[in-house]
């Protein structure tokens, strides 16, 4: 399921960390939280946004919430990435404010692992508005929202004994690096939900990654000619990509399942994930993985 925490990660800024809570009167907070100090230098303003892990044992992430959006929590923060001074890239011949001189706009957003309820957020709301805070929350319910409404960038097709030990760890780095993917949906416990999980996955994405495993092999069996095709028939479309994974298995063992698999360019799995997931981040995007998020 895709988490706030995704979109936190990339959603740009200049990224800090605030792990001693006790200057702002938490001294028994064991959350981390992670705050972005954003510079809009079109806008010409400084915005914040900050990420609250799932409460736990403390119950509610609502009086780390209030206390994060006080003003002299804030002027801090921004006081603090104001020393590392941003690489400007500007438009030739143009001349720009100095990072200093951008003002704090009064927006604040909060993304995090748990929900607020209504009343409590109303009431926060309220009371950052009074303090001159333009407040947004971005919880569980927006992180599903928002996946759903995204049209994602490949899904991942997988046998169910491969889920936990390949499919799972390269879909969190993959959304870690701000590519959406699907993989709970493509699970492939019997050849008709394999086919069925193939058509929709393809129609609904813009690439199949496929774990090519000896199980996922075997569950091909005698249905490998059907499953060309179907395979085929999305692929001869520009929009469409598969992008096998070899798990285990060599190109000749894939080859007498599945030409179209075996025709295609392969990824060799890689333990570590990080580069394999750098690799196929390029591979989806035509661009270098950012930065892993902050941990």
């Amino acid at each position: 399921m895709t988490r706030p925490y995704e979109y936190f990660a990339t959603c740009g800024g200049e990224p800090g960390v605030v792990s001693n809570l006790s200057h702002l009167g938490m001294s028994d907070c064991e959350l981390t939280i992670e705050a972005r100090v954003h510079r809009d230098y079109n806008a010409g303003g400084i915005y914040l946004s900050y990420f609250i892990p799932a409460a736990g044992s403390a119950g509610s992430i609502l009086p780390i919430a209030r206390t994060l959006v006080r003003p002299k929590v804030i002027r801090t923060l921004v006081r603090s990435a104001s020393i590392v001074k941003p690489d400007l890239h500007a438009f030739l011949g143009e001349r720009r404010m100095a990072p200093d001189s951008l003002p704090f706009t009064g927006r604040v957003t909060i993304y995090s692992d748990s929900e607020i309820a209504d009343a409590d957020w109303s009431a926060l709301a309220k009371a950052a508005e009074s303090a001159g805070i333009h407040l947004a929350f971005r919880g569980p319910g927006f992180a599903r929202a928002r996946a759903k409404a995204e049209r994602p960038l490949a899904f991942i097709l997988h046998h169910p004994r491969d889920k936990d030990s390949f499919a799972r760890p390269l879909a969190e780095h993959l959304r870690g690096f701000g590519a959406p993917v699907w993989f709970d949906e493509f699970s492939t416990p019997t050849v008709a939900s394999l086919r069925e999980g193939i058509d929709r996955g393809m129609r609904e994405s813009r690439a199949a990654i496929v774990f090519v495993s000896r199980s996922l092999l075997a569950n091909i069996g005698a249905a490998s000619e059907e499953l060309d095709a179907l395979f085929s028939r999305h692929a001869d479309r520009e929009d469409r990509r598969i992008i096998p994974v070899l798990c285990g298995v060599e190109h000749a063992e894939v080859e007498k399942h599945s030409a179209v698999l075996a025709g295609r360019r392969a990824f060799r799995w890689d333990p570590h994930v990080d580069p394999l997931a750098a690799l196929l981040f390029r591979e989806l995007t035509g661009m270098d993985a950012p930065l892993p998020p902050l941990q």
